[in-house]
């Protein structure tokens, strides 16, 4: 109702004003590099616990959450598109236990954007691909991580037939390669990331 579209215009100001802070730095980017750290680690670290929430929470409200991921993801990419990619993941979190919940929840913001869910009000709707560039790079630092990624498959342990951790990641690169601009070129990415491991 009138509540919930008054918040949604702060948030939507509150994007706009983030959105014109950054875009002055356009010029000249690397002027931004001794602010990263503030802005990207509270952003990520709760995109991290979001992702797990995500993941191992059977009672949360799944579509709450996933639009609270597509806004925290917009806010990433705007500092991203200004920064670069390769500057901005280093302030991703990356360790082992991040792989699944980052994953199962590309997965899961893949089915949303697919169902065009009347759930999910339209600035969400619109935002999906970013939050899909965003997961995308995250997974992009954590395939790096020198450990073998079949030991953090929990599907792997549970059923022989179920597909490995490494073949999803490579189906769903598959299925973006087939959108156009940024998001096929963030998976483009992450495969040419996956394939470097020795493994």
């Amino acid at each position: 109702g009138g509540v919930t579209g008054t918040k949604r215009a702060a948030a939507k100001a509150k994007v706009d004003r983030f959105r014109k802070m950054i875009e002055k730095y356009k010029e000249q980017s690397t002027l931004l590099d001794p602010h990263l750290k503030d802005l990207v680690l509270p952003l990520s670290k709760a995109l991290k616990q979001l992702s797990h929430a995500h993941l191992y929470d059977e009672n949360a409200d799944k579509v709450a959450s996933l639009t609270r991921v597509v806004r925290i993801c917009r806010l990433l990419h705007m500092i991203t598109t200004v920064r670069g990619y390769k500057t901005l993941k280093k302030f991703y979190p990356s360790a082992p236990e991040d792989v699944e919940p980052a994953l199962y929840l590309l997965e899961s913001l893949k089915s949303a954007a697919d169902s065009r869910s009347s759930e999910y009000d339209e600035g969400t709707l619109e935002s999906f691909w970013e939050a899909h560039c965003t997961l995308l790079l995250w997974l992009s630092l954590l395939v790096l991580i020198p450990f073998d990624l079949s030991t953090i498959d929990s599907s792997s342990s549970s059923d022989g037939d179920a597909k490995s951790i490494v073949k999803k990641i490579v189906d769903i690169c598959i299925v973006f390669l087939e959108n156009a601009g940024l998001v096929r070129d963030m998976s483009a990415y992450l495969l040419s990331q996956l394939l470097t491991r020795p493994d």
